[in-house]
């Protein structure tokens, strides 16, 4: 494409006579280029058309705020905009999601520290494996209130399975209202109890605070009488 410049130029050669050979000499364009610019009456100039927005434009600042709270599987994240209205396929929301967790990557690698508390920990891990994966990678995870509410056979299993993965590779915080003495109680099961105290006790550290209590802020939540940290 030339601009009019060129366009009036090649016209003004025309007619002074150069010949079609001389003047793409001249302008450095191709034989058959000038030949159409000269028996055209006008320039027809390109216009760039505007870039259609992707199906996914709407739904980004969701799937950026469901990657900021955890590492959710492309999937899961598809399943989510579904039930909000999106119609598009699930290669685009796979590619996107991709996208956002390599530009997130350096951020990432960093040392990453996470609390949540006993309740909740336990509904991630009765939920899905996507929903713990950011607390098994943290470099310390917070665990507050255990022994608030109870917790049956089952929730101490998945329980044990998280520290054990993170077994001698992260390290964690946990807080409660009983002594250690205590958590055969709080687990429900004796065997269960012990696995547990025995995966913090390679590196475990006790506090047991009166009157004043350690406290583990967040967003305004505190708690805690005794705390252990594993690793």
């Amino acid at each position: 494409m030339i601009t009019r410049e060129v366009f009036v130029d090649i016209k003004a050669m025309n007619r002074n006579g150069l010949s079609i050979r001389r003047i793409a000499k001249i302008t450095g364009l191709h034989r058959k280029t000038v030949k159409r610019h000269l028996e055209s009456t006008s320039l027809h100039e390109y216009h760039k058309t505007k870039r259609k927005g992707s199906i996914l434009d709407p739904f980004r600042p969701m799937i950026d705020a469901y990657l900021e709270e955890d590492d959710y599987q492309a999937s899961w994240i598809f399943d989510k905009l579904a039930g909000m209205g999106y119609t598009g396929g699930y290669t685009i929301v796979k590619d996107a999601v991709r996208e956002i967790k390599e530009r997130n990557l350096p951020s990432r690698r960093r040392s990453k520290v996470l609390y949540t508390t006993m309740s909740a920990l336990v509904a991630r891990l009765k939920e899905s494996p996507a929903r713990v994966k950011p607390y098994l990678a943290a470099s310390l995870v917070v665990v507050d209130e255990a022994g608030y509410l109870p917790v049956n056979a089952n929730e101490a299993h998945l329980f044990f399975q998280f520290v054990s993965s993170r077994y001698e590779k992260a390290s964690a915080i946990i807080t409660s209202n009983k002594s250690f003495i205590d958590w055969q109680e709080l687990f429900g099961d004796q065997v269960i109890a012990s696995a547990i105290l025995d995966r913090l006790a390679p590196s475990l550290q006790g506090h047991q605070h009166q009157g004043a209590q350690l406290q583990v802020e967040r967003q305004g939540v505190c708690s805690a009488a005794y705390t252990t940290t594993g690793r």
